[in-house]
């Protein structure tokens, strides 16, 4: 890929999009083949390796010291120092800088983590270019981003390609990929099975590529309607905090899927929250199933409710990190899953492992019983 290019990498989960990001980062090595910087052959054996290259990696997963400011965590090992020493002011200055020579506007003697999502992605990006990365490996940037945020860094992305930066843009959004991107290479069980220019490519053709057959066999018919009974409905939902709610009302049939869509603030998202039980403070009442429901007060509420939330920050806010995968599954089903305060390790690994083939045991019915489910910037 030339300079300036922006190039998107796309692929179904497990494809091998991530694993060749890796690669270029230093992170994971190859058992063969070649990579080249500027025309030069170059051995990319660490990521130290790969950023002295010119090539810089900002993973899906970001990296970076919630606890230290912005200006700090973008200068982090490229500390303005003089005779050996720096000083806060000093990073603040050399921040400041590379933040107006790109035309980012950042708060950057906040701390890391009182960012929002997008404005920690372009923190890290401003990590990168610091260092004078002249190719940057974006993997899934506006996976957790809302609309508003997205569009705001594509524009960003674009700029920076605008001034000479070779881009790879990992996806799953395809209509930001061809708003975006030059061109279009298509991994399949880690082979590249299309490469091209973009406007030489449309979605359809993309898909194919991925699934590895014709579109119409892969999507699967839509089966039944929405009904005529009420699953959800709001009625008079309002709120003096930020964002304000004023008479909020909305009606959810079953089976139908609603997408509720707004600016940041709007409250689309705090009425997904509320749903979830993290606004206390909303006056207005509340049906699941015809029925009158207490007061959403907290996610047990919720919860006894029969209305599954998963948040939008799913690291932060929907898992605890330190559990395997099968503790995770059965966090929401700890009654179900034990007896005299005591968990049965038998019945959470059947749940678990019924979780993970899609097959719930008929006895054991669905692991949380929502009748509901919410999912915040999906």
């Amino acid at each position: 890929m030339g300079a300036g290019e922006v190039a998107a990498l796309l692929g179904e989960n497990g494809a091998g999009k991530s694993t060749l990001l890796k690669i270029l980062a230093g992170v994971v090595r190859t058992d063969g083949g070649t990579v080249e910087v500027d025309g030069q052959p170059v051995t990319l054996g660490s990521p130290r390796a790969a950023a002295a290259s010119g090539i810089a990696y900002i993973p899906q997963e970001l990296t970076y010291v919630p606890d230290m400011t912005v200006a700090e965590n973008i200068c982090l090992g490229r500390w303005p120092a003089r005779w050996g020493a720096t000083s806060p002011s000093a990073t603040l200055r050399r921040a400041r800088s590379i933040a107006r020579r790109f035309g980012f506007e950042f708060p950057l003697e906040q701390n890391m983590n009182r960012l929002s999502r997008a404005e920690q992605q372009l923190a890290e990006i401003l990590k990168v270019l610091i260092r004078d990365a002249r190719a940057i490996l974006l993997d899934e940037p506006t996976a957790a981003l809302a609309a508003e945020d997205a569009q705001r860094l594509l524009g960003i992305t674009r700029s920076l390609a605008d001034q000479g930066n070779a881009i790879v843009h990992v996806s799953h959004r395809l209509d930001e990929v061809f708003r975006l991107c030059d061109t279009i290479h298509v991994l399949r069980d880690g082979e590249m099975v299309l490469s091209g220019p973009a406007a030489d490519t449309n979605s359809s053709q993309a898909i194919e590529s991925m699934l590895g057959r014709k579109l119409a066999a892969a999507e699967p018919a839509r089966t039944g309607t929405p009904s005529h009974t009420t699953a959800l409905r709001l009625e008079g939902w309002s709120s003096t905090g930020i964002p304000a709610l004023r008479d909020v009302s909305v009606e959810v049939k079953s089976g139908e899927i609603v997408g509720m869509y707004g600016l940041r603030g709007s409250g689309a998202e705090c009425i997904a929250e509320a749903l979830g039980g993290l606004h206390p403070d909303i006056e207005g009442a509340t049906f699941v199933a015809g029925a009158r429901v207490p007061r959403l007060r907290t996610p047990l509420d919720a919860k006894r409710a029969g209305i599954a939330y998963v948040p939008a920050d799913r690291k932060a806010d929907g898992l605890v990190l330190g559990l395997s995968v099968q503790h995770q599954l059965s966090l929401l089903n700890l009654d179900r899953l034990s007896r005299f305060g005591f968990l049965l390790r038998r019945k959470e690994q059947r749940l678990a492992s019924e979780l993970a083939s899609s097959r719930p045991h008929p006895r054991q019915g669905r692991p949380h019983p929502g009748r509901l489910t919410i999912l915040a910037n999906s």
